[in-house]
């Protein structure tokens, strides 16, 4: 079983070569399966929802660095298993 930790303020990198970076801003339910919506870092107005899976699926993101801007509080906290 995997354990994945996600968190509001988390980047991703696309690795598409696009150089485009997400931060998550929200946790939200998509019928059952969750999901995240994202800003783009260098236009923050372009908001984007995307399934969790997708961030953990390395074809298409990666973290951004360490991954992690520690905002002030932390936000809200997704712990998922995976089998």
């Amino acid at each position: 079983m995997t354990d994945r930790r996600l968190d509001v303020g988390q980047r991703f990198r696309k690795t598409d070569g696009t150089g485009m970076v997400f931060e998550i801003t929200e946790f939200v339910q998509c019928g059952n399966l969750p999901h995240v919506r994202v800003a783009v870092v260098s236009n923050p107005s372009d908001r984007r929802m995307l399934a969790i899976d997708a961030l953990f699926d390395r074809r298409h993101f990666a973290p951004d660095g360490d991954g992690l801007r520690r905002p002030e509080g932390s936000g809200g906290r997704l712990r998922l298993a995976a089998n």
